[in-house]
């Protein structure tokens, strides 16, 4: 479960209005408050004051499990989400849960909500399925929080954390040459990278010219990945340092190696999102979730009047 303070990491902490903070806040609060909207075993009912709140346990655990962080300290189950250090981030990260963890049915609704507040408030987020992205970013950077391959995320996400204003280029064309070696190499067998190469320049053309011109297309672009890789290979300190590399003193060469990786891998990431762009159904993700943990999403819990303890009440 990718949530978004795993896909952000470079988010600040507070990115929001307070005014917008205070929105989203408020709408979690309404969305938690009846068993409408969420699937009943993340909530409880607390008795004394008959609402509905998070269910504190089990928002611990799910945090715990997917983030590795427990987003309950910005909970307090007894006073129905009051809320004290406000970090957005994990104020992103609950939204997130929130649409996950919609009943079916409701899900649309829940977005819709959310999405109301974020396009009257003019920020740059929305949410699409249930993840939100940041609609100002455009290109392949744009969809770098979901893709599906770790080391290629992590390329992508070090190439737009290096220094764009006053780029190093020699450090650039290493990330972008590494980019190219992991897109075009056979993940199954080294041995069989050119075939694997050759048939995923092929893709890309089909999606962009008629069938007269594949095989031409398909030339061009295998030719213009080769033509990049043996800059990368040959010229030094990109990816070898040997003697029989090719020394050069002008960081131009850097820099044409870095433009030409960078947009062969941009075409190719968007041009094939069914393959490198993760597009997991947001039910399935919630169900593989309730699977995994053997939860019963029908749960009832009970906060007593009498005392703090939770009762499970099954079906």
């Amino acid at each position: 479960m990718e949530l978004f303070s795993k896909r952000y990491k470079q988010a600040d902490k507070n990115f929001l209005e307070e005014r917008i903070r205070n929105r989203l806040l408020e709408e979690i609060k309404f969305i938690s408050s009846s068993d409408e909207y969420i699937e009943r075993f993340l909530l409880v009912y607390n008795e004394e004051k008959n609402i509905f709140c998070l269910n504190h346990d089990s928002l611990k655990e799910l945090g715990m499990r997917e983030i590795g962080n427990s987003i309950v300290d910005y909970v307090d189950l007894k006073n129905c989400l009051s809320y004290s250090n406000k970090k957005d981030a994990v104020i992103f990260d609950l939204l997130e849960i929130l649409i996950i963890f919609s009943k079916q049915e409701k899900r649309s609704i829940v977005i819709t909500r959310i999405n109301y507040i974020l396009e009257e408030e003019d920020t740059p987020f929305l949410i699409h399925e249930y993840l939100f992205f940041n609609k100002n970013i455009t290109g392949v950077r744009s969809v770098v929080p979901f893709i599906k391959n770790k080391s290629l995320k992590d390329k992508l996400e070090e190439f737009f954390l290096t220094n764009i204003e006053n780029p190093n280029y020699q450090v650039l064309s290493r990330i972008t040459a590494d980019l190219i070696q992991n897109i075009f190499s056979s993940p199954k067998d080294k041995k069989n990278t050119k075939n694997y190469s050759e048939n995923l320049c092929k893709m890309v053309s089909q999606k962009w010219t008629s069938e007269k011109n594949v095989l031409s297309l398909t030339k061009l672009l295998n030719d213009a990945v080769k033509n990049s890789k043996d800059l990368a290979n040959q010229i030094s300190n990109i990816r070898h340092t040997d003697q029989n590399t090719i020394p050069v003193n002008n960081s131009n060469f850097y820099k044409l190696v870095t433009y030409n990786c960078m947009s062969i891998a941009e075409l190719v990431i968007l041009s094939l999102p069914e393959k490198f762009i993760s597009t997991e159904e947001v039910e399935n993700i919630k169900n593989n979730y309730l699977n995994k943990y053997k939860i019963n999403k029908n749960a009832i819990w009970v906060l007593k009047e009498d005392s703090n303890i939770i009762e499970d009440l099954p079906f």
